[in-house]
């Protein structure tokens, strides 16, 4: 039987720092540079691709309607929208993280970790039964929880 991909072993952690020293340009703190308007077609690209992703995964790369929709959506939505998608793609999507644990620098692993565990039990679950929590304040939520991870 094999380990699924979900387990974290010592050679999954090398062949991930290989690809990050080899691959990957490294952005310090990317989880808030991400939310500059230098990255901005950045953003839309990881959002339209982590899509694809999850298509590929969940859907046996049969694109539901809804999927098509927020990729095209991607093109001409507001930053605010695109990070709305960004967070909850990243909540997600086993492939999304591994990128954003590569482009950060490897110091910044256990924060970023941190960071995924509050977004996934704490922020996209009130995000979903708060009606007070809007899409701007859902983005600064996650904003200041990955700041303070």
């Amino acid at each position: 039987m094999s380990i699924p991909i979900t387990c974290h072993t010592q050679d999954n952690v090398s062949v991930i720092e290989e690809q990050a020293q080899v691959n990957t340009p490294c952005i310090p703190d990317f989880l808030l540079y991400i939310h500059e308007p230098e990255y901005d077609f950045f953003l839309r690209e990881l959002v339209r691709t982590s899509l694809t992703s999850v298509v590929q995964v969940f859907f046996a790369e049969q694109w539901p309607q809804v999927a098509t929709d927020l990729c095209q959506h991607t093109l001409s939505a507001s930053k605010q929208d695109c990070l709305v998608l960004f967070y909850l793609m990243l909540n997600v999507d086993a492939n999304l993280k591994k990128q954003i644990v590569l482009l950060d620098k490897p110091q910044n692993r256990t924060k970023i970790g941190r960071f995924l565990y509050d977004l996934k039990h704490t922020l996209v679950p009130n995000f979903y039964t708060s009606e007070q929590c809007s899409l701007a304040q859902f983005v600064l939520d996650c904003q200041d929880a990955y700041i303070i991870s």
